[in-house]
Formats: structure tokens, C-alpha cells, sequence
């Protein structure tokens, strides 16, 4: 008896299951994916974090940029910040609330060196032209540097953008070191009071190496290449310093973006957007369903109309034809004798149109303005400035443009306002001068207008400050001349309607008020210059002569 033989079981592959999850931004480096991408290719430091004192990032940043690269409302939220922050500029305004007139030409003097200063003070242009890039770096990764530039001798000469993905941070050095911090007293000067503080260090890994930089305000001699302290190393040897802009959050010396809570609703938009996308070019809806009656197809018309369907993708191909040969169920089959056949059966091939049901479908259309707010929210943001203004009219955008203003950008300016007039001014020698960032306009035509009205009655506003105002309205440099400025609108306007117009305004504003004393005095309105001209004869019967003949 012979033993039948045991086919050898077929070995199928084990098939792998495979977790597919969006790595929120609060869970770290631990999962695979973010480890991924910390690679060595993407991050220049994996091999020397621990070393020097460095310390890795809290997200690897190739992830963080990966994820604002792939997220238009991530992109538009972050502009919308770097806009309403930074791009107006800045403005030099006095320390003192009311400064005497003798400081008039020193404070203006000192504005117009701080100005040209702060306009050339980048090697990409202006200081808003750097700060702008900080200010993306800062709402990306949390983190933003400027590179502190000084010349041969020490002096501070410029503030320059340094990319954050390329920066790291080390731990708290361990020596305590005696360094000067500038204090501004209350009437505007500068003195320098001794601390006693602890420092840390910044790498850049940039150009195929490594430099290193110091923190703003450490005195130690630290060298660029090696970041050790050495006080024999050349001057073109020595690191520079940086101001480091960091968003603070508990748990990492360094800085964490303030959307890091909605980067699953960022990411999950994107992969929204995606899918229609996958869904039109792939044409994953059929263009049409085909329902047979009566009929069958061989297996050779089944594999065509697979490869049909798999191969038709792209525009290019949405109107290839189809044939296709269908065989009647109503003649018997003849390698089955005791098949039945049905004459009266008609065979019928039926395509049902969904091509109306491709061109308006769309998926997740509710969720993807779902992440659109989450991410607003993270940024608190109203969604005028991310683009959705449907149910906007003139008064609310006003008022969430006021909100957003008091609560988000004001703030914002002031905390970088509050480091530039603490590290940066001093440096430059500034004394009767503060910096402020500029904010939008907020006021609308009529509403600036009725201010300007106001502020001339009340005699607050000088022909200069009317001229300021007025300037960004009308988009021209109004002229006047250089005595005219300083006098108040309404004194200038006094002058006029008694047709008083020296040469030289600021010769008359004794003689204008004497007029106006004696005025008050005869309580009519009228003007008798030549009463309250005292002993000013040259100019009080000139005053009365033009009141004569007027």
C-alpha cells in the first residue's frame, strides 16, 4: 500500500500591520516618526547633543518645519502675526512725558541718529527686515536669534538673523561671572549696575561646521570654533553675541510654539486636502457605474475593465472609451447538456452617470474648517486674520481688530520693545530717545479726522503732529516750513484769521500772546493788539494795523 504523498503546504508571507498615527507635537522625540526625522541627515547635531552641554530641541525641528511647510493655515496664521507685529516699523519717541524746550534739538538730533541707525542696521536691509524673519522663526519653532554685530572696537553695529533650525542652546554654565547691566534712570540716562550671573552658549552648525556664539552681555573671551573661554585669542577669533527671542513654556530651556497643541488639526487639514486631491486625480470616483441584465461577461472583459479603471488616472485620461462585449444568458451553455436555456431572455448593459456626483463631491470639508479654527484659536487669532470674513461686516472687523490689537500684537511688540530699549539702545549711546514698534492704523478716515479736530481745538496738536497724522491718510510727505512745525495748530489758525504771517512765526508768538491776554480782558471778542504791546513798539502797531484794516 502506497502512502498517498502530503502536498507541501504553500507558505504564505506573514502580513505586517502596520499603526499608522500624526505625531502630536506635545509627545516629544520618543515615537519612531519623530526620531526619524532627527536623523543625521536632517539634524547636523544628532551625534553631539550631551556633548559641550548641548541640548536637543523638545521636537526635532525638520518636523516642526516639515508640518508648516505642508500647512496653509499654519503659513497664513504665522504671517498674519509677523505682519501685525513687526512691519510697521518702528518710531523713536521722547523719555520724558514733557520734555523742557531747551532738549528739543537733542532729543530730535538723537532720533534722527537712532533712525539711520535701525534703517541700515541688517545685511538684508533695515531692522524690520531682519526682525521679520526672527519674528517667523519665533511663532515656528518658539525660538528666535539676532546675531549681535560689533566692530574692532566694540561697538554695536548692526543686528542680523540667524535661522533657528540652525541654532542650539547649551545648558547654564557652571561659572558665576561679574558682568553690567545697563539701568536707565527716570530722566532718560543710561548707568551700569554689576550682577553676578550665569551664562549659556549657543552653536550653529552652518557651512559643513560648527560655531559657536555667546550670550548677550557675557564679558568672557570665548572662542567661535571650540566655544571654550580663552583670553589670548585673537579678536577675529572670539564668538560673537547673540539676543536670543524665546516663547516660554515650562519643562525646556528653550522655546515652544504657541500652535503645538493643534498640530494634529494642522496636520490632519493637510491630509484632508490630500485626499480630494488624491480623489481628482486619481479619478477614485468612476466617472460611470456599469450594470449588466441578461448577460454575463467572459473573464477576459472582467480583467479589461479592471485594467480599464486602474489605468485611467489624470485629467489627460478622463474621456478614454470603453468597449466592452457582453455574452446573452439565453443560449445554453453546450459543455453542459442539462443547462436551461431562456429564450426569452433579452440581455441589457446599463451605465448610470456619476460624474455629477464626482464634480461636487468633497470630503471633510466640515472637519478641514474645523482645524482652521483650532489653529486660530492656538494663535488667538480672530478669523478675519486667517481669511474667513463671511460673517464680518464693518463694525465687528473693527472690533476684532481692536481685540486682537489690545490682546495679541500690542503685547508682542512691547515684550521685544522692552529688550531693544534695554540691551540695544544703551549700546547705541541713547539717552532722551526710547524705541516702539508701530502698530496698524486702527481709526478709520472719519474717525482720525474728528481726533485731528479735537486735538487742534484743544491746542494739543502742533503743525508737525497734524502733518504725521495726515501723512499716512493722504500717502505724501507734507511740507511746511521748518518754524511753522513746532507752533500749535490752533495758535497757527489765530494767526491766520488776523492775518499775522512773519516771516518767522516764533518772533511773533510774544506780541500773539499779548493779543490774546487782551483779549480775555475785554471779553468781546475783539483784538487791541497795541494794548497789551507793552514795549514791544516794533511789532505791536504792525499787529494793530493789520487788526485796522481788516
Amino acid at each position: 500500500m502506497t502512502t498517498p504523498s502530503r502536498r507541501p503546504k504553500k507558505r504564505t508571507k506573514p502580513t505586517a500591520t502596520v499603526k499608522v498615527r500624526i505625531l502630536p507635537l506635545e509627545t516629544g522625540v520618543t515615537p519612531e516618526a519623530a526620531k526619524a526625522g532627527a536623523s543625521k541627515q536632517l539634524d547636523p547635531f544628532a551625534d553631539q547633543y550631551g556633548l559641550h552641554g548641548l541640548i536637543e530641541p523638545p521636537y526635532p525641528y525638520s518636523y516642526v518645519q516639515r508640518r508648516y511647510d505642508d500647512s496653509d493655515v499654519l503659513q497664513s496664521a504665522v504671517d498674519a502675526m509677523v505682519v501685525n507685529t513687526c512691519s510697521f516699523g518702528v518710531q523713536f519717541v521722547p523719555v520724558l512725558a514733557a520734555p523742557p524746550p531747551a532738549l528739543n534739538d537733542a532729543i530730535q538730533g538723537e532720533r534722527e541718529r537712532l533712525k539711520t541707525w535701525f534703517d541700515a542696521a541688517s545685511s538684508v536691509g533695515s531692522f524690520t527686515a531682519a526682525r521679520k524673519r526672527v519674528r517667523k522663526d519665533l511663532a515656528v519653532f518658539g525660538d528666535g536669534y539676532y546675531e549681535v554685530l560689533r566692530d574692532a572696537k566694540g561697538r554695536l553695529v548692526g543686528l542680523d538673523h540667524c535661522p533657528t533650525y540652525t541654532m542650539r542652546k547649551t545648558r547654564w554654565d557652571r561659572a558665576i561671572v561679574e558682568t553690567a547691566r545697563w539701568v536707565r534712570a527716570p530722566d532718560g540716562a543710561f548707568t551700569k549696575v554689576t550682577q553676578y550671573r550665569r551664562f549659556r552658549r549657543f552653536a550653529q552648525y552652518v557651512n559643513g561646521r560648527m560655531v559657536w556664539f555667546k550670550e548677550l552681555g557675557d564679558p568672557r573671551p570665548l572662542r567661535a570654533d571650540t566655544g571654550d573661554e580663552d583670553p589670548n585669542a585673537a579678536p577675529q577669533d572670539l564668538a560673537s553675541e547673540v539676543l536670543n527671542l524665546c516663547r516660554y513654556e515650562p519643562g525646556s530651556v528653550y522655546g515652544k510654539p504657541c500652535w503645538r497643541g493643534a498640530a494634529s488639526s494642522a496636520a490632519g487639514r493637510a491630509a484632508a486636502g490630500e485626499v480630494n486631491v488624491d480623489i481628482f486625480d486619481n479619478n477614485a470616483i468612476p466617472p460611470m457605474a456599469i450594470l449588466v441584465q441578461g448577460a454575463s461577461f467572459d473573464d477576459d472583459v472582467i480583467e479589461r475593465l479592471k485594467e480599464h479603471f486602474g489605468t485611467v488616472k489624470g485629467r489627460a485620461n478622463r474621456h478614454v472609451p470603453l468597449i466592452l462585449e457582453a455574452k446573452s444568458d439565453a443560449t445554453s451553455d453546450p459543455a453542459d447538456p442539462m443547462a436551461i436555456a431562456r429564450p426569452g431572455a433579452v440581455p441589457k448593459i446599463d451605465f448610470k452617470d456619476l460624474t455629477k456626483a464626482a464634480q461636487t463631491d468633497a470630503q471633510f470639508l466640515e472637519y478641514r474648517d474645523r482645524c482652521v479654527e483650532d489653529v486660530a484659536m492656538a494663535f488667538r487669532l480672530p478669523p478675519i486674520f486667517m481669511g474667513r470674513s463671511e460673517e464680518y461686516n464693518f463694525a465687528t472687523a473693527q472690533a476684532a481688530r481692536q481685540v486682537a490689537e489690545e490682546q495679541v500684537f500690542a503685547p508682542e511688540r512691547a515684550d521685544e520693545d522692552e529688550l531693544l530699549n534695554s540691551f540695544v539702545l544703551p549700546e547705541l549711546g541713547a539717552r532722551h530717545c526710547r524705541v516702539i514698534t508701530k502698530g496698524p492704523p486702527l481709526l478709520s478716515e472719519e474717525q482720525l479726522l474728528k481726533v485731528i479736530e479735537v486735538g487742534i481745538k484743544a491746542g494739543v496738536l502742533t503743525v508737525a503732529n497734524v502733518a504725521d497724522l495726515l501723512e499716512p491718510l493722504l500717502g505724501v510727505e507734507l511740507s511746511s516750513p521748518e518754524s511753522w512745525r513746532k507752533v500749535p495748530a490752533v495758535l497757527l489758525d489765530a494767526l491766520t484769521k488776523n492775518l499775522l504771517l512773519p516771516a518767522d512765526v516764533t518772533k511773533a508768538l510774544g506780541a500773539v500772546t499779548k493779543v490774546a491776554g487782551s483779549s480775555a480782558d475785554t471779553g468781546d471778542g475783539a483784538t487791541t493788539p497795541t494794548e497789551g504791546g507793552g514795549g514791544d513798539g516794533a511789532e505791536a502797531p504792525a499787529a494793530g494795523d493789520t487788526d485796522a484794516g481788516a
